[in-house]
């Protein structure tokens, strides 16, 4: 789970370089060769099931509201962003016309992250997600798995393409996040009832990611409509959580031992989603390498180095934040939270 951890926001580092710095995006507004088409498009199917893997990863571990966790998390957040603005501004790279602009601009911080907002929004619902979870029958949960597929992963994923306002919003509204946490509850809980062969498995996985990109392939080369072509890569596109699934319960089984060094790195990935997306400082430049070839051919031999040196940033600077600063923010708030809930419960017997 460790490992599926990492290749989930290792996943999502090459989906925005592939998608804005080697140039899938280019779709939308113009037609780029299918020679370069084929090979970003093909990458995308892959890398495009990485948040999903990380809500799967949150409903199996099972999330239990803690205030002191999501307010350490805001800090962090803000944290980040701020010594990353303070020092953009002293390099020139970042220039706000007014002392009003750099204060709005570090406010509206979290906003940048729509994955940020939409975990949050899922530890505050994670409470009723377990109780439900918890009072489903095996019968009952074949019913929930029945029914969101046909609303979010049938009618919910045609609606976004030509009716968006009464669609899901592509996987990106809060209520994608509960629903993938509670398959995640779901596979956790019976595991060992899961029948299919762990080779079928990685068959699916691997179907379901070709049959997506032969769709999209079609789409480009037939249609040329680049909209509907990114609407492919929708996270509750019946496909994609389909490859999501069946990779995730595949690493489920495979047996290991514990190594604290993939766990240390486990740990630390969201500080790679934080620093390499929207960051004021590192995002205008994440995708140097890659950009600053003209080889099409270059630009996919650096397109993995470039993930790799993101992703060890990423780890780095927050192994660095936890041991100076983050695990002592952590403590502090967990102090208050705990006197807060002893307050409360005097106060109850009390009355």
């Amino acid at each position: 789970m460790d490992i599926i951890r990492i290749i989930a926001m290792f996943f999502i580092v090459g989906l925005h370089l592939v998608q804005s710095n080697v140039g899938l995006k280019l779709i939308e507004s113009a037609k780029i060769p299918a020679a370069h088409f084929v090979p970003l498009s093909l990458l995308n199917c892959v890398f495009i099931i990485g948040v999903n893997l990380f809500f799967l990863l949150s409903g199996y571990f099972k999330i239990n509201f803690s205030p002191a966790k999501i307010l350490s998390l805001v800090f962090k957040v803000y944290f980040y962003w701020l010594i990353s603005q303070l020092i953009a501004l002293a390099c020139g790279i970042y220039t706000p016309k007014t002392a009003l602009d750099f204060f709005f601009g570090f406010v509206s911080a979290i906003t940048k992250y729509w994955f940020i907002a939409v975990y949050i929004l899922l530890c505050v619902a994670a409470p009723l997600l377990n109780s439900f979870v918890q009072s489903l029958t095996k019968k009952t949960a074949l019913y929930f798995v029945f029914v969101s597929v046909v609303f979010f992963m049938i009618a919910g994923f045609v609606a976004d393409a030509f009716y968006p306002y009464f669609g899901t919003g592509e996987g990106f509204l809060p209520v994608w996040a509960w629903v993938v946490y509670v398959y995640g509850r779901l596979i956790r809980i019976y595991r060992g009832e899961i029948r299919i062969k762990t080779v079928w498995l990685y068959v699916i996985w691997a179907a379901s990611t070709l049959l997506n990109f032969a769709a999209i392939l079609i789409i480009y080369l037939g249609f040329g409509d680049g909209n509907l072509v990114f609407h492919f890569y929708a996270y509750n596109n019946p496909l994609v959580m389909l490859s999501s699934l069946s990779i995730f319960v595949a690493f489920d089984r495979i047996k290991a031992e514990e190594n604290g060094k993939v766990s240390c790195i486990a740990g630390h990935t969201l500080a790679v989603y934080l620093l390499h997306s929207n960051n004021p400082l590192v995002s205008p430049y994440r995708g140097l390498p890659v950009e600053s070839v003209t080889p099409f051919w270059a630009k996919i031999a650096l397109l993995f180095p470039n993930m790799l040196c993101l992703f060890a940033l990423g780890i780095t600077v927050d192994i660095i934040y936890e041991f100076l600063l983050g695990r002592f923010v952590y403590k502090g708030l967990s102090k208050l939270e705990l006197k807060i809930k002893r307050r409360f419960s005097e106060r109850e017997v009390r009355e």
